[in-house]
């Protein structure tokens, strides 16, 4: 299957009916919402303490710095940007200082798994998985700790993985879940 939905815990999650035969990457609490092919994480500290515990037919994944041991059923990726670049924005209010302060990194990683926030490492895990569609549901990129999302996900080349928002994120194209998926349908 060349589509999934990468499904989060957002606002745009409620009321969200997943449909059949699509793959379903879930972001951190959303495993306990969403029948999920595939877990994600990039906090293995959080994801160990409240949602990994092994569920039939789900792919477990996490991206650490590599300070974490990780079960054996959970496949570790490599986290790529969380050092801190350069000077810190003085506006603690603004995008670029969030983006500092999670140590993102901008586009998808060929190598590894881009830092920033777990549901934008979610779709460097869909392009790694073989992905070609991939629709954001409850990834909306709202509140002073998400509003770099937004930023983070448009700055993903087109051409590496075609992303379309079912929810608020704006950055990308966005449509109804039927339209996505009579367009990802191929």
């Amino acid at each position: 299957m060349s589509r999934c939905i990468i499904v989060g815990t957002g606002a745009s999650a409620k009321g969200f009916i997943q449909p059949e035969g699509v793959d379903i990457i879930a972001v951190n609490g959303a495993i306990n919402k969403v029948k999920a092919t595939h877990f994600f994480t990039l906090d293995p500290r959080g994801a160990l303490k409240y949602y990994v515990s092994p569920k039939k037919d789900v792919k477990y994944h996490i991206a650490s710095d590599g300070t974490f041991s990780l079960p054996s059923w959970v496949e570790k990726w490599k986290r790529v940007g969380k050092m801190r670049r350069g000077n810190q924005p003085l506006d603690k209010n603004s995008v670029e200082w969030l983006i500092w302060k999670d140590g993102a990194t901008k586009g998808l990683q060929k190598e590894g798994i881009s830092n920033g926030n777990s549901g934008y490492g979610a779709i460097n895990l869909a392009y790694h998985l073989g992905y070609k569609y991939v629709a954001l549901v409850g990834i909306d990129g709202v509140g002073k700790n998400y509003k770099h999302l937004n930023e983070l996900i448009g700055s993903i080349d087109p051409e590496m993985i075609d992303i379309t928002s079912l929810g608020l994120v704006n950055s990308v194209k966005q449509m109804s879940l039927e339209e996505w998926l009579e367009y990802s349908d191929g």
